[in-house]
């Protein structure tokens, strides 16, 4: 069980390293091998990442660091996109109707009944 911070980064990179090579070996065996091509690069930059953290535990934290504010920016890029194909989807289903294009729109959670048999 990993004990420390760095042992838990391990743990994960390993993680995301496994399933990079299983992707890559997927899109081989279809033969796909352009599109293998993408995979390689990441595995070889979280090799590298991996490696350094663990000779170099100084230089961990900002390894982290740098990987936390990649995903946040990623993430944020997603969901605006996401927000905009949302937006779309409301402006050809109400048209003109502003009120209704920028509500929120939630449908309720109805919980499950339960009876005595």
């Amino acid at each position: 069980m990993p004990n420390t911070v760095l042992d838990n980064y391990r743990l994960w990179s390993s993680n995301h390293l496994q399933r990079a090579v299983a992707g890559f070996a997927f899109l081989r065996r279809r033969g796909l091998v352009d599109s293998s091509k993408f995979l390689i690069r990441p595995a070889i930059e979280m090799m590298i990442r991996v490696e350094a953290a663990r000779q170099h535990r100084d230089l961990f934290y900002g390894i982290a660091h740098a990987e936390h504010r990649q995903d946040k920016h990623l993430l944020r890029i997603a969901d605006e996109h996401n927000c905009k194909r949302t937006m779309g989807r409301r402006a050809r289903r109400y048209g003109n109707n502003l009120a209704m294009r920028s509500k929120r729109i939630f449908r309720p959670f109805l919980f499950p009944t339960w009876t005595k048999d």
